[in-house]
């Protein structure tokens, strides 16, 4: 039997929104729906337990804590997280607002790979309720990697999970190179390894926070900006991807939850902006 370890980082208490931790509920739903049983959760978050499938480790965010990245370090380098992790034959690094595919880990279970990825990466857009899937050139940071491969340091020196292994580096640029001569398998578009949701209070979604256009966490923020960072991923449609479906009732609920207004159409773009905004990005 194949053991998974899942891996995923909580949002901190002080930036999680409504919206946040309702997605993070759906996250951990889509986690326990695994047709494949055989899996476990490390959840880095504000708690010390030990239940059933999911380990919690807590991290302190509380003001003159430790940085985060020092606490991650230690975290990552004590002997009950490091016999967590390496008692895995794959790991799985899985942001805590995104959805894993409930069939994937049976779909997998059986294979021989390294590394086990989407070629078409599949996004849901909250607001709206709908779904683009796009071919894109990297390995997305969501992906089953062998436990052991995906360990391996990233150079010379102490070999600590966060701060030195492949698992921490640039999935965009590093992993490509890492796994060039080593089994790659792909997923099938129509049966994606998970679903990135995207949010207006994303950092990640929105790659603009940290230019201050928005004030991340703030309740029904919806700001043109997130608008103006969509059509990148048109276009949008409906109804893809059925072994999702059981949670775009819960997303779209989260959605009216945090903004007080229910899905609606994405803003349409005209066919030249599309155009050269597709042109900017290839």
């Amino acid at each position: 039997m194949r053991k998974f370890v899942f891996i995923t980082h909580r949002t901190p208490a002080h930036l999680r929104s409504t919206l946040r931790a309702d997605l993070n509920e759906i996250c951990l739903q889509a986690l326990h729906a695994q047709i494949y049983e055989d899996w476990k959760l490390l959840l880095i978050g504000e708690h010390e337990s030990e239940k059933g499938k999911i380990k919690e480790v807590a991290i302190d965010f509380t003001p003159g804590s430790p940085a985060a990245a020092e606490q991650l370090e230690k975290i990552y380098n004590r002997d009950d997280v490091k016999d967590f992790i390496h008692d895995s034959d794959y790991l799985v690094k899985i942001d805590d607002d995104d959805l894993i595919s409930p069939n994937i880990l049976d779909a997998v279970k059986d294979l021989d790979f390294d590394v086990y990825f989407d070629t078409h990466h599949t996004f849901y857009e909250i607001s709206s309720g709908c779904i683009s899937r796009q071919k894109r050139p990297w390995i997305p940071s969501t992906c089953i990697h062998k436990t052991k491969q995906i360990l391996s340091p990233l150079r010379g020196g102490k070999n600590n999970i966060f701060t030195n292994s492949v698992l921490y580096s640039d999935h965009s640029k590093l992993w490509h190179v890492h796994y060039e001569d080593k089994i790659v398998l792909y997923a099938k578009p129509q049966n994606p390894v998970y679903l990135r949701v995207l949010s207006p209070d994303s950092i990640t979604s929105l790659g603009l926070a940290k230019q201050g256009h928005l004030n991340y966490g703030q309740e029904g923020d919806l700001s043109h900006y997130f608008f103006e960072y969509l059509p990148g991923f048109g276009p949008w449609k409906r109804k893809l991807n059925p072994e999702f479906e059981p949670y775009y009732p819960g997303l779209e609920k989260a959605w009216v939850r945090y903004s007080g207004n229910s899905q609606k159409p994405i803003p349409s773009e005209n066919l030249i902006k599309r155009v050269l905004r597709r042109f900017r990005h290839v």
